[in-house]
Formats: structure tokens, C-alpha cells, sequence
């Protein structure tokens, strides 16, 4: 909703486990403009994971998220990865994007603070990385909704992951 108030697109990397339970929240996510990503299956963190299980991880989710597009985005649960993910992504298609800005805001209480170091941080051609259904609840829409104002006011235009890599790829021709 704050997305959509702002007119800003996102990428949603999502966790399949939560896909199977939730597809409602994913179609919405499609059916809204914004791209809908692979997280894997389980929050399990991709760095302690084999290749041949992070493959697994991958498909199980693909199976789910091809329902709501066509992904071509993996990000390795907890950011952290080892050759094995970069194989297994792949493998299977996908192309590994972590982020630039990030507040850990799992596990950061404080919004303002978190606010401030994404405005502080943020640059043209960042991916900023926000959570949710994280903990008690998740802060991302109120993070949001004191972000994309300032960030609209500074001229940015808050876009996918599949655009900014178009724009980007785009500029360099």
C-alpha cells in the first residue's frame, strides 16, 4: 500500500515455505507491477548450505513463484553466500543480487534510525533492502513511508531490480 501511494516498484524476494502458505500475497505483489523474486525455500541461511541443496531450494521455490511471472532474481538468504550458491543460481537461471543499503531492520527497533542511515547512504543505482514477516512485525511500511518522499523530493525514482539492471545496462551501450 505505502508502494503504491508513493508510485514506486520493488522486487519481493520471496521464501517459498511462505509462498505455499500466502499465494494471495504474491499474486498481489504480481498483479501490483512489482517483481516478484527467488529467496529460496526456508530462511535457512544459503552460506551453511550445500550446492545440491541450495539447488533444491531454488527449484522448490521456482515451481511456486512461476505461477506469478518469471523470475530471474535470487538473493541468498541472510546475504551471505559461497561458490556453491553462485553455481546453484546458476544452474537454475537465476542471477544472485544482494543489496547496498541495508539496516538490519530485523533486528533494529529504531525506525528514525533506520531512516536516516538509508537517506544518508543511498545513492543513484542502489538496491535497498527492507524485510518483512520478520519478528513481532515487520517496520518496512513505516520505513517506507518516511523514505519515498524524501527520496521522490531528491529526484529518485524507486523502480525494480529487473529495471534498474535495464537502465543500468541501457546507460553502458
Amino acid at each position: 500500500d505505502v508502494l503504491a501511494a508513493h508510485d514506486a516498484r520493488a522486487t519481493f524476494f520471496l521464501v517459498g515455505e511462505r509462498v505455499k502458505r500466502q499465494p494471495t500475497l504474491a499474486r498481489r505483489i504480481q498483479r501490483e507491477g512489482h517483481e516478484v523474486a527467488n529467496h529460496g525455500w526456508t530462511r535457512d541461511p544459503a552460506l551453511f548450505l550445500s550446492r545440491e541443496a541450495m539447488t533444491a531450494s531454488i527449484l522448490r521455490t521456482d515451481s511456486l513463484l512461476r505461477a506469478f511471472g518469471d523470475p530471474v532474481w535470487f538473493r541468498p538468504s541472510v546475504g551471505f553466500y559461497h561458490r556453491g550458491t553462485v553455481r546453484a543460481a546458476d544452474s537454475t537461471g537465476y542471477r544472485i543480487a544482494l543489496g547496498s543499503v541495508t539496516t538490519n531492520d530485523p533486528q533494529n527497533p529504531f525506525i528514525g534510525a533506520q531512516v536516516r542511515h538509508i537517506l544518508r547512504e543511498v545513492r543513484p543505482g542502489d538496491v535497498i533492502v527492507l524485510h518483512d514477516a520478520i519478528g513481532e512485525r515487520t517496520k518496512a511500511p513505516e520505513i517506507l513511508a518516511r523514505v519515498l518522499p524524501e527520496l521522490k523530493r531528491r529526484g529518485y525514482r524507486v523502480v525494480s531490480l529487473s529495471e534498474l539492471a535495464e537502465a543500468s545496462e541501457t546507460s553502458r551501450e
